[in-house]
């Protein structure tokens, strides 16, 4: 789990706002760490089978180290699960909340701090 519950408060910059434009930068570059869940939710849906077909790949997940999370492999220098019109094909299949947190959460960084959690 990425951030654990507290009882720090949230700070939010008044006007943040973000619609996708489907750019594809969230899918670029970095690791998506995905539940233990919804990887093999995944594994077993048609959409991996399709993917894995597609790219050549084996699998698409690994376990992360800390064994609680997967990480979505990249295919190239992109997540495994960025369609062609750089649509997120697990919010197409499962819908916008099976999406892992860190993509929903793109591209508002969010920080931990003694004072309370920031997001900007």
């Amino acid at each position: 789990m990425l951030f654990e519950k507290s009882q720090l408060p949230v700070f939010l910059p008044e006007g943040i706002n973000f619609k996708c434009t489907h750019c594809g930068k969230c899918c670029v570059g970095w690791n998506c760490y995905v539940g233990l869940e919804l990887c093999e939710n995944l594994k077993k849906s048609s959409l991996y089978k399709q993917i894995c077909q597609k790219t050549e790949m084996e699998e698409l997940f690994e376990m992360a180290e800390d064994k609680k999370t997967c990480v979505i492999k990249h295919y190239g220098d992109k997540c495994a699960f960025l369609g062609r019109k750089k649509n997120c094909l697990i919010q197409e299949e499962l819908g916008y909340a099976a999406k892992p947190l860190g993509c929903r959460q793109f591209p508002i960084m969010i920080s931990r701090t003694p004072e309370g959690v920031y997001a900007g």
